[in-house]
């Protein structure tokens, strides 16, 4: 799934955007409306229950590797987990509204 498609389905709210970079990297911009789930705290029970488990998530990091790791992780918890093959430049660059 290109950007494009990702961005319409952000927009309507299909889907749900996790942040997986650390503290300090989401703190240096974000795109808007995502949910900052550090990769390194990925298996905190507690983290675990504040993901919705009937929305899709999206997984985004700088370079998308941490966004793949933690796919296997989430995937035996969630339905519908994807890590697109794309940074947070690239959200940025293709028109996601982004804080920073």
């Amino acid at each position: 799934m290109d950007l494009a498609a990702i961005k319409t389905l952000h927009d309507e709210k299909k889907i749900q955007l996790v942040d997986v970079r650390e503290d300090d990297e989401h703190q240096e911009g974000y795109v808007t409306g995502a949910i900052l789930a550090p990769l390194s705290k990925l298996t905190s029970f507690e983290l675990l229950n504040s993901l919705p488990k009937n929305t899709p998530l999206y997984l985004y990091c700088a370079s998308a590797k941490r966004a793949q790791i933690a796919k296997k992780l989430l995937a035996p918890h969630f339905p519908q987990v994807e890590a697109p093959p794309f940074g947070f430049n690239e959200f940025k660059e293709h028109g996601f509204c982004c804080k920073e």
